[in-house]
C-alpha cells in the first residue's frame, strides 16, 4: 500500500519556496521610495521624533556644512533645528539604487526643502540603508552633497 504523501510538510515546503521567491524578487527601489515617502510626511509635518525613527539607533548623518552627527537623538535634534529656523517643503525623489543585498541597500536621491525667507535648498543625497528584523528598512547613513 502506497504511503498518503503528508500535505503538511508539503504545504510548509511550497510556502517556503514562495517565500524564499518573494525576498528574491523584491524590487530595492519599491522599498527605498516606501521609506522616501514616510520621510517626507513626517519632515512636512515638522515631526522630528517621526524623521528619527525612520534612522537606526547608531545611524550617521553628514550634514551639509559636513558636521558628523551620530545616533538616532541625535538625529532628532538636527531635524528639529532645521524646523525651528523654518525649513520646510521637504521632498526627497530617487535617482538610483547603486547597490542592495539582503542586509543593506545604497541609494542617491535628490533632496529638495524650502526656507522662511523664501529661498530653497536642492541637494544630492547618498543613504545606506539597512534591513532591521521586522524587515523594513532604516537609515543607516545619510550624506548631503
Amino acid at each position: 500500500m502506497k504511503r498518503p504523501v503528508n500535505s503538511g510538510a508539503s504545504i510548509l515546503a511550497l510556502c517556503g519556496a514562495l517565500l524564499f521567491s518573494s525576498v528574491a524578487l523584491a524590487d530595492p527601489a519599491t522599498d527605498v521610495k516606501a521609506v522616501y515617502a514616510a520621510w517626507d510626511t513626517a519632515f512636512n509635518d515638522r515631526d522630528a521624533k517621526r524623521v528619527a525613527a525612520l534612522y537606526t539607533h547608531d545611524a550617521v548623518l553628514i550634514s551639509p556644512s559636513h558636521t558628523i552627527i551620530k545616533g538616532s537623538g541625535a538625529v532628532e535634534d538636527f531635524f528639529r533645528s532645521l524646523f525651528d529656523v523654518g525649513v520646510s517643503s521637504h521632498n526627497i525623489q530617487l535617482v538610483e539604487v547603486v547597490a542592495s543585498n539582503a542586509d543593506m541597500i545604497a541609494a542617491v536621491a535628490k533632496w529638495s526643502a524650502s526656507f522662511n525667507d523664501g529661498t530653497s535648498a536642492d541637494v544630492t543625497v547618498a543613504h545606506v540603508f539597512q534591513k532591521q528584523p521586522d524587515g523594513t528598512l532604516k537609515l543607516k547613513l545619510q550624506t548631503f552633497n
